[in-house]
């Protein structure tokens, strides 16, 4: 299925593929049936979606943008539902549905945290410490855990770092 860019980090909800496309700074809509891109919806936030994250409940998806920004979009329409500034080069774009949080793994050196308040309300709830350039990372709910992967560089050794996500 032809695409205007390199295509990044995507989400499947039933017949429709949603993909990132950080050089045309689009979604791509692919309907699966049709084995064709449907629409294409800018993302207005900001440049650089490349992580995005999902809540097939209420239909949004968070994609991360540069220089720090997740943009909410409303995986019926496409509109921009809100944006959150979050720190820069996000990686990791993860929707925890049991705590309505949203997890963003930056490569700027943090964790950050999102709640959603409610489907159309998104506040900024935190930041924790990683490490600079640890961006890739892994969302695990039923162990409320996140991975986060540390690189190898000048006076740092690359690890992978566990971080517990607030039981509440």
């Amino acid at each position: 299925i032809p695409l205007a860019n390199f295509p990044k980090q995507f989400e499947v909800e039933g017949n429709f593929i949603y993909v990132n496309v950080p050089e045309a700074n689009h979604v791509a809509v692919i309907d699966r049936r049709k084995k064709a891109v449907v629409a294409t919806w800018p993302v207005e936030a900001a440049k650089g979606n490349i992580p995005m994250g999902f809540d097939r409940a209420r239909h949004r998806l968070f994609i991360g943008c540069e220089p720090g920004k997740l943009a909410v979009l409303d995986s019926g329409t496409g509109k921009q539902i809100a944006v959150v500034d979050i720190a820069p080069e996000p990686d990791g774009v993860y929707y925890d549905a049991k705590r309505r949080s949203i997890y963003a793994s930056c490569g700027a050196g943090s964790l950050d945290v999102v709640r959603q308040v409610d489907a159309d309300h998104y506040e900024f709830a935190g930041r924790v410490a990683t490490a600079k350039g640890a961006a890739t990372s892994l969302f695990v709910p039923e162990w409320e855990e996140v991975f986060v992967a540390v690189p190898q560089r000048e006076g740092q050794g690359a690890e992978l770092r566990t971080y517990k996500v607030n039981p509440k």
